[in-house]
């Protein structure tokens, strides 16, 4: 008899391996300190991949940590990471060139990494590094490159929107 594993936050509900559902407001995913908050539009699910070693498991293959769908709308491609934006880059767009070809991705797809700096032994995200135009240029030549939209943000309580995500303003 397989054991269940509990759920990674209040609300949400493992569908398959790798894959949970959720309700709760907010949807959030963490790793090492770094974390992202999904505002969740009311009647509207979640759904979240932990595509790192678990949905995507070939070790070499570069791959992003999570991705956060809007239930049958976009899905976000992300990356939670220390303080190397430029290598978090690579892993998303690994991702995003696999994934086009997923039979469950969702017709609209854009991609954000998450950052904070990693410090001392533990390797826990410590102060953010501070803003500058790199950010900016990673995520034009992003575009450039690929035609969808890439967001760089620090780790903070911020409650990422999917319209905001998209360029859009509008309720989901």
């Amino acid at each position: 008899m397989t054991t269940l594993k509990p759920p990674s936050q209040p609300g949400c509900a493992w569908i398959e391996d790798c894959i949970e559902v959720c309700d709760g407001d907010p949807v959030f995913i963490e790793e090492n300190g770094v974390r992202a908050n999904f505002a969740k539009p009311r009647t509207r699910q979640i759904r979240k991949i932990k595509y790192d070693d678990c949905y995507q498991k070939d070790p070499e293959v570069l791959k992003a940590d999570y991705i956060v769908g809007l239930m049958e709308d976009v899905d976000v491609i992300v990356e939670l990471k220390g303080s190397d934006r430029k290598h978090a880059r690579d892993q998303v767009e690994s991702t995003l060139e696999e994934w086009r070809s997923s039979p469950i991705r969702y017709p609209k797809v854009v991609c954000l990494i998450v950052y904070g700096r990693l410090e001392g032994r533990a390797r826990k995200a410590g102060r953010i590094p501070k803003i500058s135009s790199s950010n900016e240029s990673l995520e034009r030549d992003f575009l450039r490159r690929n035609k969808i939209l890439l967001w760089v943000r620090e780790s903070n309580s911020h409650h990422f929107r999917f319209a905001e995500l998209l360029g859009e303003s509008g309720d989901f």
